[in-house]
């Protein structure tokens, strides 16, 4: 298979629609792909991500979930997500729980160390004591759905791991292993993939 870079192989499309889901997972599962992280932010990303575990060529694949904290959480001013909110607080509890109930159960739900793996995206936005929040946060969902998750952050900077910005997570990377960071003046990307690489164990508990 061929695939032409800055081209569209399938023309426009609808992302929800269940042949273009079974196309695309075609095409990866074709060059040896087996993980399939599904973008979670309004209800047509949630409708795709039900025809992704619903596809009949995804029983081999194992799919997780990406939450996107600030499209689900963010409504203050501050641009943070302030995570001693009640109002926040419950949002994303409920997010959760809902989310156990409806795909965590699957056979096919991507898990590691026999947990179901929640990669939150943009989680630099959380404020106030996040270890001690996002603790009690999943020992409620533990308490209402019998799950223990793995929660994977996209909270790292390359220069400067901060043990702080990595204790609340099972795991941790950054959502491109590319780009430098802001202020980082001189980075480029392949540098960025060599550093990558060479601190990559220092992010996993």
């Amino acid at each position: 298979m061929t695939i032409s870079i800055g081209m569209e192989n399938l023309g426009n499309y609808e992302s929800q629609s269940p042949d273009i889901v079974n196309r695309h997972i075609d095409m990866l599962t074709g060059f040896g792909g087996n993980v399939f992280l599904s973008y979670l932010t309004d209800d047509n990303s949630d409708l795709q991500t039900s025809r992704m575990f619903e596809s009949p060529i995804a029983e081999d694949a194992s799919i997780g979930l990406t939450y996107h904290v600030s499209w689900r959480l963010l409504h203050e001013e501050s641009g943070k997500v302030n995570l001693g909110d009640p109002a926040i607080r419950n949002k994303f509890e409920s997010d959760l729980e809902d989310l156990a109930q409806r795909y965590f159960m699957r056979n096919n739900y991507f898990r590691l160390k026999g947990m179901p793996v929640l990669y939150l995206y943009d989680c630099g936005v959380f404020s106030g004591d996040v270890q001690s929040s996002l603790r009690q946060i999943r020992e409620a969902i533990r308490r209402q759905t019998g799950f223990d998750i793995f929660l994977v952050g996209d909270t790292m900077k390359w220069k400067s791991p901060e043990s702080s910005r990595i204790k609340p997570y099972d795991a941790v990377t950054k959502w491109s292993t590319y780009y430098k960071d802001d202020g980082d003046a001189g980075w480029s990307g392949p540098l960025c993939l060599r550093t990558f690489f060479q601190v990559l164990n220092l992010w996993f508990r």
